[in-house]
C-alpha cells in the first residue's frame, strides 16, 4: 500500500513516496546511513522487520518497494519450499540498495529465488536513465518495464479502483510537466475524498504512515523523512551522502 511519483531532471532526480501501513504495525525508525560492501546506503528502517520500503545510496541509485496485489491473488496461507515463511520484502531493498547500478540490481534478480517473496513491485532510479520497473507475481517469470509512467500505486483495498483514482488526481494536480511544489501537494492530496482512495490515505485499519522524498544530483544524495500521514505537515528528518563518484 504505497504511492510513488518523481520527477528526472539534467543530472539527477527526485522521487516521493507515500508509505501506508496497517496500524497494528510498529513506528518505523527515522533514516540512517549503513555502509554495506563498500557502498553508503541511507534508508529508514521498518521496526517490525528490519528492513525498508524505500533506499538510496552514494552511487545516486534509488530503490522504491510496493507490495503487488496480482489477481487472483495468492493465498495467504502460501509458504515456500521446506515449509519456511516468506522473507521479508523490505530486506530485498536493502540488498539492492548495496549495489551500484540497475545491471547489478538485475543480476540479483536473476540469482534470487524470487519464490522466498510475496509478491512486489520494485522501482529502481539511477543517476542518469529513466526509472526502471521490476515486479514480481509470485508465480510468474519477472516483469520488467523501463520507463514508467507515474504514478505507480498500490492497495490491499480495491486495488484497481484504488490506483485508477490516484492516477486521475496525478492527472488532475500534476499532469504532464511535474515539478516538486505540484507532486508534494499530490503526495498531501485528500482527492476525491479524504479515505481509502487518495494519496495521503486514511483507513480504519491503516493508512499513509510517512512521506520519504530523494533528491539526487550531480555531488550529494538528501532524503527528507516526513513522519505520519503528510497532510499532518510534520516536520522533516533529513539526511544527506556525498557522491562516491563527485
Amino acid at each position: 500500500m504505497c504511492t510513488v511519483t518523481w520527477l528526472v531532471r539534467e543530472g539527477g532526480y527526485e522521487v516521493f513516496m507515500n508509505r501506508d501501513e496497517l496500524h497494528s504495525r510498529g513506528e518505523a525508525l527515522p533514516p540512517r546511513v549503513v555502509a554495506a560492501g563498500g557502498v553508503r546506503r541511507l534508508a529508514p528502517v521498518d521496526s517490525d522487520a528490519g528492513g525498508s520500503w524505500i533506499a538510496t545510496n552514494d552511487h545516486g541509485l534509488t530503490v522504491c518497494l510496493l507490495n503487488h496485489y496480482p489477481s487472483p491473488a495468492l493465498p495467504e496461507s502460501r509458504t515456500r519450499r521446506g515449509g519456511a515463511g516468506f522473507e521479508s520484502r523490505g530486506t530485498l531493498v536493502l540488498d539492492l540498495a548495496a549495489l551500484a547500478t540497475v545491471d547489478e540490481a538485475d543480476r540479483l534478480f536473476e540469482a534470487r529465488d524470487l519464490a522466498t517473496y510475496r509478491p512486489f513491485t520494485v522501482m529502481l532510479f539511477p543517476p542518469h536513465a529513466s526509472p526502471r520497473l521490476r515486479r514480481w507475481g509470485g508465480a510468474s517469470p519477472l516483469e520488467r518495464v523501463d520507463s514508467p509512467l507515474a504514478p505507480v500505486s498500490s492497495s490491499s483495498f480495491d486495488s484497481r479502483a484504488v490506483v485508477s483514482a490516484r492516477t486521475a488526481a496525478y492527472r488532475r494536480l500534476v499532469g504532464d510537466d511535474p515539478d516538486p511544489e505540484r507532486l508534494l501537494e499530490y503526495h498531501r492530496s485528500h482527492l476525491p475524498e479524504r479515505g481509502p482512495y487518495s494519496v495521503c490515505t486514511h483507513r480504519e485499519d491503516g493508512g499513509t504512515k510517512s512521506l520519504t522524498r530523494v533528491a539526487v544530483d550531480v555531488a550529494s544524495v538528501t532524503m527528507r523523512h516526513l513522519p505520519g500521514p503528510p497532510c499532518d505537515g510534520a516536520p522533516a528528518v533529513v539526511r544527506s551522502l556525498g557522491r562516491a563518484d563527485a
